[in-house]
């Protein structure tokens, strides 16, 4: 599953590669539904990058799989209607 954002109109610089380095690293944890990991990466980008909504709703996700862990065979999406799709 691909996850993008659109970053263009966004000032390219230093805390801003910082904070996809976050990003991209959380994702990854996420997928190997380390969820402890996957929320610290996210929480660090968001704070660089507060309004970071993505962030915000994958650590939702981090926090209901980590109650309810998704079936064995998953595949890193969004198993199920009724995970958190965050209020970004």
């Amino acid at each position: 599953m691909a996850v993008y954002e659109s970053l263009g109109y966004l000032e390219p610089g230093p805390v801003l590669e910082e904070a996809m380095d976050h990003f991209v690293s959380g994702l990854a944890a996420y997928r190997a539904s380390d969820w402890e990991r996957a929320m610290q990466r996210f929480a660090a980008a968001l704070e660089l990058r507060p309004e970071d909504g993505p962030s915000r709703m994958y650590i939702e996700r981090c926090r209901h799989y980590r109650e309810a862990p998704p079936p064995s065979d998953w595949g890193g999406g969004a198993a199920g209607a009724a995970i958190p799709l965050g209020a970004a």
